[in-house]
């Protein structure tokens, strides 16, 4: 599929206060939320519990006291957290009533100050030292003050206390930890959690979880590998429901790691045995597929997803999954019919439409394309569907009135402003006006400096015009921002060994991707030709032969041949150029091959 234009917070003090308090609902009662998920909603309830109007009246208050307390909760009502904090917190310091304690930690929540919530926490630990949610609010807000030790004696201290299980307080935490508190503390935090309970599958779960909040995705794999691996060495008669639970969102928890760090066909071994013994669990299936299509195995990719649409009507991203992948195999009546049906789902009418638009220019139906694209009015598409339309129309528009067709889309976001600049790189790239391509790509870099896509796209026209210094900082700034963009590792790799330059460097760079994205035929077709400059012909031809079995490229049949020219195979050469000649038709390099192969 042509990819001509379509190219990760920070919480309010207001929103982490609400994490700080709340008992694990019973997961009994609630079997289809995950475990995270089932802790991470209580979020609304304590709100609202927060908010609501609640007349706490302890006994033996004086009239005063009566009426700060009622003033308290009318401004709560009025949403005037600060003020009814005001009220209140003077009143439960000069009683020390319990109950008025808990009530102005509640109201502290709504005042947007963490200095308010450590006060009214503070207080409410002093006054009812033996219940076990003021720990709670305290360690927590410990860990987000960076005292880590502190925070976890609070914790330990909350356990004692609280009538919650282990296996549900060490979920809890992994939970509640990413929401409130910084990174460093955050993970140091959880991994102090973990030692403590070396044993518990939760522990590393909990610590897995945790990292990938905290979108430290390699550091997440470790703990949750563990925790499935912990989770399988128990006797069936040893694991719950809410075990049972937790083993299979580690597995999709895994599954979104190995996404995220580029470690697809680990990823995809990692989880076989589980999704081999649970073909019907749609959600994972799901996951399994987007690692298959991102290490290129799109036929598996494609089976999979028409397994999920078969046995599950409501998988609808799945469905549009599976008319993307026919549509990257230019299966334009199957992936017709996929979009046409996502149609009728409103949630997906302007996202099927869209791709029956570009299903239509990749076919050559350019007006029907152009009507598609003119119906699309949703920001997530509208700006893509117009420079799809100016694109078409490029050809007879030609290039200062495609310029100005760009200029009046005028989006507002960087993300559409970097989007015409790329559009503005390509028209230029194809009026052969190189040297603007290149300003237009600076353009986008300026707004998104570590822009992968952009940088990859402007090394292409470096490479064009021979700037190969530039082509060779803008694929190390693209390694540098991710070490794992296979297609930065080939094309560096790819670019040393064709200049016999950096061998052993290249061999590490091609190596690293081939690991990445195994039985790629681009990655076998460079490491081929790095063994052919390494003067193995032999191991050269045997990675030739695979790639050009997997597709049948020119510059992979070329490399092949001349391998076996080298190898003095003259016969299979010539036979190879005699079975390809129609396929490779007007190559000039395959004409001078034939030539030296016919003297």
């Amino acid at each position: 599929m042509r990819k001509t234009f379509i190219l990760g917070k920070k919480l309010t003090i207001v929103g982490l206060c609400l994490l700080f308090v709340s008992g694990c609902a019973q997961l009994s009662s609630s079997d289809n939320k995950e475990p995270a998920a089932l802790i991470s909603s209580q979020k609304a309830a304590e709100e609202a519990k927060a908010k609501s109007p609640q007349v706490v009246v302890p006994a033996n208050m004086s009239g005063e006291a009566m009426y700060k307390i009622m003033l308290t909760e009318m401004l709560v009502k009025s949403q005037r957290g600060k003020d009814a904090f005001q009220v209140i917190y003077p009143l439960a310091l000069e009683t020390r009533d319990p109950i008025l304690a808990e009530r102005t930690f509640q109201v502290s929540m709504l005042t947007g100050s963490i200095a308010s919530i450590e006060a009214a926490t503070n207080l409410w630990l002093e006054v009812s030292p033996k219940k076990a949610l003021p720990w709670k609010a305290a360690y927590l807000i410990d860990v987000r003050m960076g005292a880590v030790e502190a925070g976890f004696k609070k914790w330990q201290t909350y356990l004692s206390l609280t009538d919650e299980k282990l296996s549900v307080s060490l979920i809890d935490v992994g939970v509640r930890v990413p929401q409130t508190a910084p990174v460093k503390p955050g993970l140091s935090f959880l991994k102090k959690v973990q030692e403590a309970y070396p044993d518990a599958p939760e522990s590393y779960f909990s610590l897995g979880t945790g990292a990938e909040a905290y979108r430290q995705y390699a550091l997440a794999i470790p703990p949750l590998t563990e925790s499935i691996r912990r989770y399988q060495d128990r006797l069936d008669v040893d694991m719950t429901p809410f075990s049972r639970r937790v083993e299979r969102e580690a597995y999709l928890l895994l599954a979104a790691a190995y996404l995220k760090t580029a470690r697809y066909q680990e990823g995809i071994d990692s989880l076989e045995d589980y999704s081999e013994a649970h073909p019907k669990d749609w959600e994972l299936q799901e996951q399994i597929a987007r690692l298959e299509v991102k290490s290129e195995q799109y036929a598996l990719a494609e089976k999979r997803y028409q397994s999920i649409v078969d046995g599950n009507s409501k998988a609808l991203t799945a469905k549009l999954s599976l008319g993307l992948l026919m549509l990257e195999r230019k299966a334009f009546l199957s992936a017709d019919k996929v979009f046409i049906s996502l149609q009728k789902q409103p949630i997906y009418k302007e996202t099927a439409t869209y791709y029956l638009a570009v299903s239509a220019q990749e076919q050559g139906h350019y007006k029907k394309a152009v009507r598609l694209f003119s119906r699309i009015s949703s920001d997530d598409y509208y700006l893509d569907a117009q420079l799809h339309i100016i694109e078409i129309k490029f050809p007879k528009l030609g290039l200062a009135k495609s310029l100005q067709a760009l200029q009046a889309l005028s989006p507002k976001t960087n993300t559409g402003k970097v989007k015409l600049y790329r559009a503005e790189a390509i028209f230029y790239k194809k009026s052969k006006q190189f040297t603007k391509a290149i300003e237009s790509y600076d353009g986008a870099l300026k707004l998104s400096p570590n822009n992968v896509s952009v940088l990859v796209s402007q090394a292409g026209i470096f490479y064009k015009l021979k700037q190969f210094n530039k082509y060779e900082n803008n694929l190390l700034k693209v390694l540098k921002i991710n070490k794992d963009d296979v297609e930065a590792l080939n094309a560096l790799g790819y670019y040393y060994v064709e200049n016999a330059q950096h061998l052993d460097q290249a061999a590490v760079l091609l190596h690293r991707a081939d690991k990445l994205n195994p039985n790629s035929f681009y990655i076998l077709d460079s490491l081929g030709w790095l063994a052919y400059q390494q003067g193995d012909y032999v191991k050269a031809e045997g990675l030739l032969e695979r790639a050009f079995a997997l597709q049948t490229d020119l510059e992979v049949f070329l490399h092949l041949v001349d391998t076996k020219v080298q190898l003095h195979k003259i016969k299979e050469a010539r036979a190879l150029i005699k079975k390809y000649q129609n396929t490779f038709q007007n190559d000039k390099r395959l004409e001078r091959l034939l030539k030296q192969l016919k003297k």
